[in-house]
């Protein structure tokens, strides 16, 4: 029973870490083709301007669009090398599930701090109306970047909740056995004792010990 759980853990993380792995590569792509260096008109005049990038209200303002980049990036390489030393020293001895507990729950708030300020900067750049009524287009690519990051941020939480549980577990039957441990070793000092207090030698029921006869 405790290896199939362990087993299906183990299927629904890499689950889990393959959809986030996907989510962050799609964050790279949508920006990288939709959101950066985009060409559009000014409504009512053939005047074509050029957004450096669409994801705040400053389409001249390449932050955004590079944190985008950093977060994606930075979250892929960090679970990637995680997964590779785990598997290089064997679970890291026995630890692995507190490490990817740490792990996961810090990824957990990138994504979360990430998701707030793609909201954020968003949420501006769809309220933005220039002096003509233009308005900052790539409204729904924008806004696809923020909820990507949010549902980034909901997996790293599954999975935190799931490695504090396999943490919990593997600390639970640390403990118990090395009760089993002491309790065996107990055991057998108990059953040597007893040994010992028995007589060496017992008589058959019905006939007399011997009596070693005095020398004359």
């Amino acid at each position: 029973m405790g290896c199939c759980s362990k087993i299906c853990k183990n299927i629904f993380l890499g689950f889990l870490a393959m959809c986030k792995v996907g989510l962050s590569i799609a964050i790279i792509v949508i920006v990288a083709v939709h959101l950066q260096d985009v060409h559009f008109n000014i409504e009512g005049t053939n005047y074509t301007i050029t957004g450096t990038c669409m994801l705040s209200n400053d389409i001249t303002n390449q932050d955004y669009c590079g944190y985008a980049y950093a977060v994606a990036g930075i979250s892929l390489c960090v679970s990637l090398a995680t997964s590779l030393f785990l598997c290089i020293t064997c679970n890291a001895c026995g630890c692995g599930a507190w490490i990817e507990f740490i792990l996961y729950i810090c990824q957990c708030a990138w994504w979360v701090v990430a998701a707030c300020v793609f909201s954020a900067a968003a949420k501006d750049a769809n309220d933005f109306v220039g002096t003509n009524g233009q308005t900052i287009p790539q409204e729904n690519w924008r806004n696809s970047i923020a909820v990507i990051s949010w549902v980034i941020a909901l997996l790293a939480a599954f999975a935190t909740i799931i490695a504090l549980v396999d943490a919990i577990k593997c600390c639970r039957d640390a403990c118990c056995a090395g009760d089993d441990s002491n309790k065996g070793k107990k055991d057998k000092k108990d059953k040597h004792d007893k040994q010992a207090e028995q007589p060496a030698y017992e008589p058959p029921k019905g006939q007399d010990p011997a009596v070693r006869a005095n020398a004359v």
